[in-house]
C-alpha cells in the first residue's frame, strides 16, 4: 500500500470511476445528455486544469460539464482529500456558491458537472452591465466565501474570474477545490501556476508553500475587491510575473486606483486590511462581510414617504 504523503501517478478518470463506485448518488449519467459529436467539437473554454462543455440534464436544464485533464504524481492524501472535497461540494446549499450536481460518464470521458451560467463570470458580466452594484456582488461573494469557511473548505482560488453571475444577477462562487490536484501536479511547472493566480496569491503562498488557507483567501478577496472596481487585474501595470510575485514578497500592495473607479474609502480600506502581510493580522470573512453590509444599510436610501 502507498504511504499516505508519497505521490503516485494518477489517472483522474480512473479515480472519477473509483469515487462513482463508491459514492453512487453521485452519478448522474442517465441524467446528462451531450452527443459525441459535441465532444469532438472544440470546448466551450479552457482553463488551467479542465476543459468545459455544454450539456442538457432532464432534457431542459443547460450544465456546464467539465472535463479535469489527467494529473501525475498526486500524493495520495491529497486525492483523499479531494474524495472528501468533492462529497461536501455535493451536500453544500448556498445561495452564493455554485451547485454541485454530480459526475456523469460518457464514452470513456468523465465529467463533473454543474448549472450552466450564460452571464459568465464577474468581470464579463460587469463590461456587458456596468451599472451594475459591485458592492452588492462582493457582499454576495463574500457570503459565499464565508460559508464555504464555515464548513471548512478554503477556496484556494478566489477571483473575480472565478465569481459566476446567474440569470437573476446573484454572484456564485465556482473552482475551489480543483486548484489542490493541480497545485501538485508534476508536469505543470511552478512558473505557468503562478502565471494565472500570482496577482491573487498570499506571499505565504508564494515564498513557503503552496497550502490553501481561509487567511489566504481573505487576502485573495482584498485584490479581487480592485479587480472589480477597475476591470483590470491586480498589478494590472506590471506584465512579467516574476514582476509580480517580488513585489508581494517585498510588501508591495496595490495602488489606490483612481477617483473615476469610484472605490469609496471605506471599501479601500477593508482591500487593505484583508492583504495585510501578516496571515494573523487579516480579519476572518465574517468580519468582512459584516463591514460589507453595515457601510451598505448607510449608503441605503431612507423608504420614500
Amino acid at each position: 500500500m502507498t504511504p499516505s504523503g508519497s505521490a503516485s501517478n494518477f489517472d483522474f478518470t480512473a479515480y472519477l470511476a473509483q469515487l462513482l463506485a463508491s459514492n453512487p448518488g453521485l452519478d448522474i449519467s442517465e441524467r446528462v445528455r451531450i452527443s459525441g459529436d459535441d465532444l469532438e467539437k472544440p470546448c466551450v473554454c479552457s482553463g488551467g486544469h479542465s476543459d468545459l462543455y455544454r450539456g442538457v440534464m432532464d432534457s431542459n436544464i443547460n450544465v456546464a460539464l467539465k472535463k479535469v485533464r489527467l494529473l501525475s504524481a498526486v500524493p495520495d492524501s491529497v486525492k483523499r482529500r479531494f474524495s472528501r472535497e468533492v462529497r461536501v461540494w455535493a451536500r453544500l446549499d448556498h445561495e452564493n456558491v455554485l451547485r454541485f450536481l454530480g459526475v456523469c460518464k460518457k464514452g470513456s470521458f468523465f465529467f463533473m458537472v454543474a448549472p450552466w451560467i450564460e452571464n459568465g463570470d464577474a468581470l464579463t458580466y460587469l463590461q456587458a452591465n456596468p451599472r451594475a452594484d459591485r458592492r452588492n456582488l462582493l457582499i454576495e461573494a463574500a457570503k459565499g466565501l464565508k460559508y464555504l469557511h464555515d464548513n471548512k473548505i478554503a477556496h484556494g482560488d478566489f477571483k473575480g474570474g472565478n465569481i459566476l453571475i446567474s440569470d437573476t444577477g446573484r454572484a456564485l462562487l465556482c473552482d475551489f477545490g480543483l486548484s489542490k490536484l493541480q497545485s501538485v501536479d508534476s508536469k505543470t511547472p511552478k512558473s505557468i501556476e503562478f502565471a494565472g493566480t500570482a496577482r491573487w496569491m498570499a506571499p505565504e503562498l508564494l515564498n513557503e508553500s503552496n497550502k490553501k488557507t481561509a487567511t489566504a483567501d481573505v487576502y485573495a478577496f482584498g485584490m479581487t475587491i480592485t479587480e472589480i472596481y477597475t476591470g483590470m487585474v491586480p498589478y494590472h501595470q506590471i506584465e512579467n510575473v516574476t514582476d509580480v510575485i517580488i513585489k508581494v514578497i517585498g510588501g508591495h500592495r496595490p495602488d489606490r486606483p483612481s477617483k473615476k473607479f469610484r472605490l469609496k474609502d471605506d471599501m479601500w480600506a477593508i482591500a487593505e486590511r484583508c492583504w495585510r502581510h501578516d496571515p494573523n493580522e487579516r480579519p476572518q470573512m465574517d468580519a468582512v462581510l459584516m463591514d460589507l453590509s453595515t457601510r451598505q444599510r448607510v449608503l441605503s436610501p431612507p423608504p420614500s414617504a
